[in-house]
C-alpha cells in the first residue's frame, strides 16, 4: 500500500475504487451488461486508428526520451494523458468539420491559468476518507447542474449544488494553497515542472494527428454520399473526386464549404462540376 501512494495520491486512488465498483455494478446487470457489450463492440471498430494513434504517441514520447524531457516518473502523466486527454480529443474530433476554429480553440487551452491551478490544486489531496465521499457527492452535483440544463429544476436545489461546489472548490485551493507554502521545495522542483508542461505540449503536438483525422472524416464523408450519387457513372465521380482532391488540398475549410454549395446529381457533366468549382472558389 505504501508504495501506491507514492505513486498516487489519495483522490486518484478514491477515483479507482469508485470505477472499478461503478464498472463491477454495471455489468453485474444483465440489461446493462449488453448494452455495455454493444458499446466495446462499437469502439472497436476504430481500432485502425486507435493503433495509429498510440504509434504517433510513442514515437513523440521516444522523441522526448531521446532529449531528455522525458522519464519514467511521466509514465503516470502519460497514461492520465493518454485516456483523458488524447481519446476524449479523439472522439470529439468531428466537431472540427462544424467549428472553424477548433483546433485554434485546443492551441489556446493549452497556456490558460486554469491548467496551473489545477496542477498545483492536484499536487495534495484530503484524506482518503473525504475523498471517498467527496468524489461521489461531487458527480451527484455535476449530474444535476448537467440535467438542469434541458430541465426544468427547483432554483433551490441549483443553488444549493453550486454552493457546494464552489465549497468544495475553495477548500481544494486553500489545502492545496497551505501545503505549497509550507512545502516549496518539494514543490517547484523540474519533476513538477516536466509533470506540468507535459500535457499541455504533447497536446499542441497532438494537433497535427486530429487534423489528419478530421481531414480524413471529411473527406471520406462528402466522398462517400457523391460516389453513392453517380455510382451508374464512375468515371464522372473520379473526375469529382480528383477536382475535390485538386481544389481542397489538406484544407478542412475548403471541403466544408464545397460540401455546402457543391451540388451534385445523376446528370451533372463535367463542365459544369468545374464551373461550379470556380464560382464557389472565386466568391471566397
Amino acid at each position: 500500500m505504501g508504495k501506491i501512494t507514492e505513486i498516487f495520491n489519495n483522490r486518484e486512488i478514491s477515483i479507482f475504487l469508485w470505477i472499478v465498483l461503478f464498472l463491477f455494478w454495471f455489468f453485474s446487470q444483465k440489461q446493462t451488461r449488453k448494452s455495455a457489450i454493444s458499446l466495446i463492440q462499437a469502439f472497436f471498430k476504430l481500432y485502425k486508428w486507435y493503433i495509429i494513434m498510440i504509434v504517433y504517441i510513442i514515437v513523440l514520447v521516444v522523441a522526448f526520451y531521446k532529449i531528455d524531457l522525458w522519464d519514467w516518473s511521466l509514465l503516470k502523466d502519460t497514461i492520465y494523458w493518454i485516456f483523458g486527454g488524447a481519446f476524449i480529443m479523439f472522439f470529439n474530433v468531428n466537431k472540427a468539420l462544424e467549428k472553424e476554429k477548433y483546433f485554434l480553440n485546443i492551441f489556446k487551452d493549452c497556456f490558460k491559468v486554469i491548467i496551473i491551478l489545477e496542477f498545483l490544486s492536484n499536487l495534495y489531496s484530503f484524506h482518503i476518507v473525504i475523498e471517498l465521499i467527496s468524489i461521489p457527492l461531487m458527480l451527484i452535483i455535476g449530474l444535476m447542474t448537467a440535467l438542469s440544463e434541458h430541465n426544468k429544476v427547483d432554483k433551490k436545489v441549483i443553488k444549493f449544488s453550486n454552493t457546494l461546489t464552489l465549497i468544495y472548490i475553495l477548500a481544494v485551493l486553500i489545502y492545496s494553497a497551505i501545503r505549497i507554502i509550507n512545502d516549496t521545495d518539494s514543490v517547484f522542483t523540474s519533476d513538477n515542472l516536466k509533470s506540468l508542461l507535459f500535457g499541455p505540449v504533447m497536446t499542441v503536438l497532438f494537433i497535427p494527428f486530429l487534423y489528419v483525422v478530421a481531414l480524413y472524416m471529411a473527406y471520406e464523408g462528402f466522398l462517400k454520399m457523391k460516389k453513392f450519387i453517380l455510382k451508374e457513372h464512375p468515371d464522372l465521380y473520379k473526375y469529382l473526386r480528383w477536382q475535390i482532391l485538386k481544389r481542397c488540398n489538406l484544407s478542412i475549410k475548403n471541403i466544408r464549404l464545397v460540401n455546402k454549395k457543391l451540388h451534385i446529381y445523376t446528370l451533372i457533366e463535367k463542365e459544369q462540376i468545374t464551373n461550379d468549382l470556380n464560382l464557389i472558389f472565386e466568391k471566397e
